[in-house]
């Protein structure tokens, strides 16, 4: 379990009883009132997606999802519904009996989040957001190296341009669940992570701090607006306005920290941030029932709004019955029943983000080879001794998004001698004059005898012996480093691959069904199998003299081009290495019909192709046990 650290509690006490603060005083009349606020609305929420990011580690999607699900969800369903009634209750009790269509507008309002719960309800809207920040910069989390990672910073700052675009297009929206606050939240959660990861010095801090408040005042001498709120998608002015939250966030934190030592100050403190979710839900219905019999003293106000809800925290934490609901903590029956619910939601939910990306991910591939393509030029040498060919094939069913591959392996940072794409005598003709057009961009086209999957290799290594030889397939989208990544770990007898399983053994020693080989960066070298989607490279020699045998590997692995090449490379004594960094395919939409998977994968095909290659040839390399029993 992460031990807590109380500076951190500290800041979190410190932004809740600002978030307090401000909404009793945004209610006052007086002059000083609104100023606060205002001032008050600058950073207020930015701070706990700041304090979110601060403490993040990547984690696995389903298991973070399951985990948001018991600690945001369900208090957040448990607290609406609680207070939905209460407000309804305490109307009644007032002589103010809701008419059922007001029941049914407020229960609507429940359902649709964001800037539909208002008063009592109005800071919900920040659980549902950062509840869907924390998954989708995980997603992105996930993909990258780091904060500073420039896949990293381009989705932060796609990201940001969104929030100010929402502001400009779709100011004041209605967005459900308050998801139209997802894109800043984003940036101020990433902010938190990177201040996190790279721990800054107490000069780059206040260095920084003081280039925004330097900024920002002569911004102000010129009449800027520096009006903010996130859940009404006001983010100041672009840019500065988001940063002068971070600023004003990262000072809170330096605070806190150089406080630490002081318990009298920071201990109360963290306990109220121990306590800061139970405070959000709570302080408006607590304010505004105080105010609706005649309170409106604001000290007293705020020491009630802050109170009440710290008791009921506790009281809570006491309460095993009550506390797997409002805490998302505790055990015994309730917790279990929670968490088969959150088990059997989150399944769901991730079957359903599958979906999703496969239906969003051939969209965004084909805009970022787009925007690729036209800003293209030419890429840097190879500088590998011998010639690099890239080579792949085609067939007549994937010709419609054939020319979008083309254009990934084309335009390329790293610059490959020839791109060239082997296609069947008789399907020549069917080529589009899209993929014929890039000839002028240095495709070539070459026809050969039709053999299968194998034409993207085979005539390669006939044509070109002494050359590097790198294959891809037809129907994914490859990035614009991915050669170089290849490349750079090209060595002698060593095959290079972006994807690959572990091969498996079961307790006899034999292989294991091709179902059980589990991607594994931590295999040994030798049984790493390439999967040919991610691209592979070969240097020349890392094949056995029998690749080209066609009528062997038409016999032997028809469908398997997989498997056949890794058994040459094994007896030709290759060892491989898998790039570093995880490489997932985006498919082209309606490419997958015919995929050669659907067959080696799903109906087994694998298995008996590898059955008939060992019948043949054993497994190479027989003497070492690999970790076998």
């Amino acid at each position: 379990m992460q031990r807590r650290e109380a500076w951190l509690d500290a800041a979190r006490g410190f932004g809740i009883l600002l978030v307090v603060a401000a909404h009793v005083a945004g209610e006052g009349p007086g002059v000083f009132n609104a100023e606060f606020t205002r001032a008050a609305f600058l950073f207020h929420m930015p701070l706990f997606f700041v304090l979110s990011g601060y403490l993040y580690k990547p984690a696995e999607t389903a298991p973070l999802l399951r985990k948001k699900l018991l600690s945001l969800a369900v208090p957040y369903v448990a607290f609406l519904a609680l207070l939905t009634a209460a407000v309804i209750a305490r109307d009644a009790a007032a002589g103010k009996i809701p008419a059922l269509w007001q029941v049914r507008a407020v229960l609507a309002n429940d359902l649709r989040g964001g800037m539909h719960l208002v008063r009592e309800f109005g800071v919900f809207w920040f659980v549902t957001c950062l509840f869907f920040t924390q998954l989708i910069y995980n997603e992105a989390a996930n993909r990258t190296k780091g904060p500073s990672d420039p896949r990293m910073l381009g989705f932060v700052g796609l990201s940001v341009a969104l929030a100010y675009t929402i502001q400009a297009m779709w100011p004041g929206n209605y967005s459900p669940l308050a998801i139209a606050a997802v894109p800043l939240a984003i940036g101020c959660y990433w902010f938190g992570h990177l201040i996190g990861r790279r721990r800054p010095g107490i000069l780059a801090s206040c260095a920084y701090i003081a280039v925004v408040g330097l900024t920002a005042g002569i911004a102000a001498s010129h009449g800027a607006d520096f009006s903010f709120s996130m859940k009404y998608s006001n983010f100041g002015l672009p840019l500065l306005g988001l940063l002068i939250a971070l600023a004003m966030s990262l000072a809170v934190l330096i605070i806190m920290r150089s406080f630490e030592p002081v318990s009298w100050m920071t201990g109360p403190l963290a306990r109220l941030g121990e306590a800061s979710l139970v405070i959000m839900f709570l302080h408006q219905f607590i304010q505004y029932s105080l105010r609706d019999i005649g309170i409106s003293n604001e000290p007293a106000l705020l020491l009630a709004s802050v109170t009440i809800p710290y008791l009921a925290y506790l009281a809570l934490k006491r309460l095993p019955e009550l506390s797997p609901w409002f805490l998302g903590t505790g055990g015994g029956l309730p917790a279990r029943l929670l968490d088969r619910l959150a088990h059997s939601l989150s399944w769901r939910l991730i079957r359903f983000r599958a979906s999703l990306l496969d239906s969003v991910a051939p969209i965004v591939a084909w805009l970022a080879i787009s925007v690729r393509w036209m800003a293209r030029r030419q890429g840097r040498s190879h500088g590998l001794p011998q010639e690099l060919v890239v080579s792949l094939t085609s067939y007549p069913k994937r010709y419609p998004s054939l020319a979008l591959t083309l254009k990934c392996l084309l335009a390329q940072s790293v610059q490959a001698d020839r791109t060239i794409l082997w296609v069947a005598h008789e399907d020549f003709n069917a080529l589009p004059d899209a993929v014929l057009d890039l000839q002028a961009a240095g495709l070539e086209i070459r026809t050969c005898r039709n053999i299968r999957s194998y034409k993207k290799i085979i005539p390669a290594l006939a044509e070109f012996p002494t050359a590097t030889i790198v294959t891809a397939d037809d129907d994914v989208y490859y990035s614009g480093r991915w050669l170089e990544a290849l490349v750079a770990l090209a060595r002698d007898k060593t095959i290079v691959c972006h994807r690959a399983h572990a091969v498996k053994f079961d307790q006899y020693g034999d292989l294991a069904p091709y179902e059980k080989w589990h991607f594994d960066k931590e295999a040994d070298p030798r049984l790493l199998f390439p999967t040919g989607v991610g691209g592979v490279l070969y240097p020349p020699g890392s094949l056995s003299a029998e690749v080209t045998d066609e009528a062997l590997f038409l016999k032997l692995c028809p469908n398997a081009d997989d498997v056949w090449l890794f058994w040459m490379g094994r007896r030709a004594g290759s060892s491989y290495v898998k790039v570093p960094r995880d490489w997932s395919p985006i498919a082209w939409t309606g490419t997958q019909e015919t995929a050669l998977h659907l067959t080696n994968v799903a109906s087994r095909g694998n298995d008996d192709q590898i059955a008939r290659i060992m019948r043949q040839f054993g497994f190479p390399g027989e003497g070492a046990s690999y970790g076998r029993p």
